[in-house]
């Protein structure tokens, strides 16, 4: 089985990063026709890019995506094992989209 991961190829920052991310194997079509309500005949791509135009149109919160997004089953989890030397800086979740 392999592991079909999100990789950023330096994709840039802001709406083009978003897009990328929201389609990429990372997000289902199903996650992404919830975060829309209301566009079920879209493509995958066609959804990530109403979804990113709304984000940054303020029509919807990074934590409304985010919150879909950890709500989906997922079939492997990547965990790091071993003790913390710090305390690591959270970013806001709208970072992470961007």
């Amino acid at each position: 089985m392999s592991i079909k991961a999100f990789v950023d190829h330096g994709f840039p920052p802001g709406s083009e990063f978003c897009e990328k991310f929201l389609s990429s194997n990372e997000f289902t079509l199903e996650t992404l026709q919830l975060i829309s309500s209301g566009t079920g005949s879209l493509k995958k791509a066609e959804l990530a890019v109403d979804i990113a135009n709304a984000l940054e149109k303020g029509k919807l919160t990074s934590d409304e995506i985010l919150l879909a997004y950890v709500k989906q089953p997922r079939i492997w989890l990547s965990l790091k094992l071993g003790t913390c030397a710090r305390t690591p800086n959270l970013n806001s979740s709208a970072s992470l989209l961007q």
